[in-house]
């Protein structure tokens, strides 16, 4: 086991988190987090094809929020998709809070659909266009070692 994922494990072990990992109708995953018994958040990935996945939705509860549950979330969505046998992994970010989670999850991304992070909302949850719909985001691949 090489320090980093020691490191993790700690941190999911004092965090008191359990992860519930299946794969999903659609062929990607749902992962679900819960604290003492209760689900503080999910993620789910849906397969492009057998080597690549896309972050579909990370959400962690509004009562859990600030945590670092998301990011463990995403880096526990890492490490089921290696497993797996995915190599890429694409998102979608709609601020410069959610795109710093999942670089800690996945590390300096292979590919970025902006030249700078100044070009992203600093920390909106939701964008949102000038017609008060969600925007889209910025899109982002990694490529998993």
């Amino acid at each position: 086991m090489d320090s980093r994922r020691a490191i993790r494990t700690v941190l999911n072990e004092a965090r008191g988190l359990t992860f519930q990992v299946m794969k999903a109708p659609w062929g990607g995953l749902t992962l679900r987090a819960y604290l003492a018994g209760e689900e503080v958040g999910h993620v789910t990935t849906e397969t492009l094809d057998d080597t690549k996945s896309h972050l579909g939705n990370l959400f962690v509860k509004p009562a859990h929020r600030g945590r670092g549950y998301g990011t463990l979330l995403a880096q526990k969505a890492a490490q089921s998709l290696k497993e797996w046998g995915v190599k890429t992994v694409e998102a979608d970010v709609t601020s410069q809070k959610s795109y710093r989670a999942l670089v800690s999850a996945f590390g300096t991304p292979s590919a970025t659909a902006f030249e700078s992070i100044d070009e992203i909302p600093a920390t909106s949850y939701h964008e949102v266009d000038g017609e008060g719909k969600p925007g889209d985001g910025w899109a982002v691949s990694w490529n998993l070692q």
